[in-house]
């Protein structure tokens, strides 16, 4: 898990597969999407209540949670919204709530190089199989961030 894989594959005419290209970056992967949108939503409630969400842990599990699951949404839905009650109570202020909208073209802004860099590394992979995009016939994807 939390890696970047690809492998290109080619099928012969007996039906057998044959690994022509395989490539990847082990240090990018769903939980850097994850990050980036948690970084996106803790910047936002500091702006909006200038409070730091990083201080409670059970805040930032809280907020880790919600992440994965509205980048899990969004592969399904143009938007999702984020509601987490009493995320944190305050001396001064009492019970904050964190609740945003999040669309997916927002979701793709904040990961913008996240997901250059998946491009990166297929556009190696078919270079070391010595293919271009128009020679692929079917794209798999596996993993837990293609749910």
């Amino acid at each position: 898990g939390g890696t970047f894989d690809i492998s290109i594959v080619r099928i012969d005419e007996e039906g057998e597969f044959h690994v022509v290209s395989t490539t990847g970056d082990s240090f990018l992967g769903g939980e850097d999407f994850d990050e980036r949108l948690m970084d996106f939503l803790m910047a936002a409630f500091h702006r909006d209540h200038q409070v730091d969400l990083r201080t409670s842990p059970i805040a930032l599990q809280r907020v880790r949670q919600a992440a994965q699951k509205a980048k899990a949404e969004l592969s399904s839905v143009e938007q999702t919204d984020i509601s987490l009650p009493f995320i944190i109570t305050q001396p001064e202020t009492g019970p904050l709530h964190l609740e945003y909208s999040i669309s997916r073209q927002m979701l793709e802004q904040i990961s913008a190089d996240l997901i250059t860099r998946t491009l990166q590394i297929s556009e190696i992979g078919l270079q070391y199989a010595q293919m271009s995009p128009e020679h692929v016939d079917e794209v798999i994807l596996v993993g837990g961030m293609t749910r």
